[in-house]
């Protein structure tokens, strides 16, 4: 098996972005061996006119479709997170600091479920804060959504300015 067709198996079947380091623990090749076929690899991507994209969160990688054809399989992708646990992920970006009972009032019994596999994902975080606990969305959020802080402050100032208009 060749190890740079190993590398973009293992960077299209893995649910989350994955490092070097792991890449090379599962081939058994070397990391300057897995670093070379990446670089390889992203190389031939990025000429190729193809949907796919080779994309790096730190120093993680992971095959992704481009921006631009995220439209275009909305219908048939499965979602990738439940109605209720894009909900609270956007209760808790426009609301830094959240406290445990506000995502107990509007979420009910199943609230804690959610926050852990939100925080199991690497979505949000939690601290805790005199005998609660208060969520924040982490830098992941922000980049996998690719919004700013800026763009949800903007946004709900947009939806705060509708409400008060109809």
């Amino acid at each position: 098996m060749d190890l740079k067709s190993s590398v973009e198996a293992l960077l299209y079947a893995s649910k989350e972005p994955i490092s070097v380091s792991d890449i090379s623990m599962i081939t058994g090749a070397t990391k300057e061996e897995v670093s070379k076929a990446l670089k390889s690899l992203i190389r031939e991507y990025s000429k190729r006119e193809t949907s796919l994209r080779i994309s790096r969160t730190g120093v993680r990688y992971k095959i992704q479709l481009k921006d631009e054809y995220h439209d275009i399989v909305m219908g048939v992708a499965e979602p990738e997170f439940s109605q209720e646990e894009t909900r609270m992920l956007g209760l808790i970006a426009s609301n830094s600091d959240v406290i445990r009972g506000v995502l107990r009032e509007n979420f009910g019994q199943d609230y804690d479920q959610i926050v852990e596999k939100l925080k199991r994902a690497g979505f949000i975080r939690s601290r805790k804060y005199r005998n609660t606990e208060l969520f924040r969305v982490t830098r992941k959020f922000y980049s996998h959504f690719h919004v700013s802080s800026d763009d949800i402050q903007e946004a709900e100032k947009d939806m705060n300015g509708q409400e008060g208009n109809e």
